[in-house]
């Protein structure tokens, strides 16, 4: 079963990139036909004080569609745009708990934002291979220490929650 036709459960909060693909072929199959960037254009139609920006047309833009439908989103902006301002929140309250960070591990969680915007996900085994041209998983925990794990997933909690 599909991950959007689950009822929600903390298991079903694992958003992937593959889970959206399903949403998205599902959504343009009968009886629905829609295609995102339809819908997207829509809600610009019927409630253009809500729509920010155009999307980019990026699979992850499901996810703010989604949310709007559903009432949980407030407005329709490219998904990377709502990411980018999560992360500086979070980055805000990491400054405010104590935990300030390097600039090697700034241009880390600013790769790992950015990965994470392309694909609303991003898991500590696959670092390795997204990151390799930066030293992968290794380089990671070093820039990090035993803080990588937690510190990941509490940036994906808050970027894509």
């Amino acid at each position: 079963m599909p991950l959007y036709a689950r009822p929600a459960s903390p298991a079903a909060s694992a958003l992937t990139y593959q889970s959206l693909k399903e949403l998205k072929e599902a959504m343009l199959k009968p009886p629905w036909l829609l295609k995102p960037e339809t819908l997207w254009q829509a809600y610009r139609r019927l409630l253009p004080d809500k729509v920010k920006a155009d999307p980019a047309r990026l699979l992850t833009d499901l996810i703010v569609l989604v949310r709007f439908a559903i009432g949980t989103g407030t407005e329709l902006a490219p998904f990377a745009v709502q990411v980018r301002q999560a992360f500086n929140l979070w980055l805000g309250r990491e400054k405010r708990a104590g935990r300030d960070y390097t600039a090697e591990q700034r241009a880390w969680l600013k790769a790992m934002r950015d990965e994470i915007a392309a694909n609303a996900h991003l898991a500590l085994a696959d670092i390795g291979e997204v990151f390799a041209g930066r030293g992968g998983l290794y380089a990671a925990q070093r820039a990090f220490g035993d803080r990588l794990a937690p510190m990941l997933e509490d940036l994906i909690r808050a970027l894509v929650a």
